[in-house]
């Protein structure tokens, strides 16, 4: 149903600002109700929350390290060799900018990557900007979700867990990898 009734003309558009990483822009777009949807009828797990969202700069040569707080697990079985055959997968999603310290110097960004069954790493070439957005399940061999090392005062980065442990089955944003500018 379409309803953009705006000094009573139904076909004009009307203004709308779309928050997206911070960042309000307008939009113009025709009016489309949807069927209401209450809390109690939402299904389950479908939904990812904030978990982190802030500054992760580091001091010179040091590391932020993000570990997971609150995560609640999943039903679904973890699938990486880990020897005991018990645990359950826990989802994340990640974006982060980084922004190196100084000119021509290292920084690095390392995750926790249970797809693969290990933890991943952007290498330890001299980058001026990441920005990196990715999906991924806890790998149990390591503690930390992910960590940066020697990023600027002005590196941001944000983290989603699963509200319920269940995979929501759809992504807060498109993944991405942008290494060098």
């Amino acid at each position: 149903m379409k309803t953009g009734f705006i000094q009573a003309f139904v076909n004009l558009m009307k203004p709308v600002s779309y928050p997206y990483h911070g960042i309000i822009s307008p939009c113009h777009k025709q009016s489309d109700i949807p069927p209401y949807i209450g809390p109690d009828m939402k299904p389950v797990g479908e939904e990812w929350v904030i978990a982190f969202e802030g500054n992760i700069g580091t001091p010179k040569f040091g590391y932020f390290i993000y570990r997971p707080k609150d995560f609640l697990v999943s039903s679904d079985d973890y699938l990486c060799p880990d020897g005991l055959g018990t645990r359950k997968n826990m989802y994340y999603f990640t974006e982060v900018y980084l922004y190196q310290r100084g000119e021509n110097e290292v920084m690095n960004l390392g995750w926790n990557d249970g797809i693969n069954c290990k933890y991943s790493y952007t290498g330890t070439e001299k980058y001026l900007y990441i920005y990196k957005a990715w999906f991924n399940i806890n790998w149990y061999k390591r503690d930390d979700l992910w960590n940066v090392f020697n990023t600027g005062p002005s590196s941001f980065g944000r983290c989603w867990k699963s509200l319920t442990g269940e995979y929501p089955d759809y992504l807060p944003f498109p993944q991405k990898e942008i290494i060098r500018v």
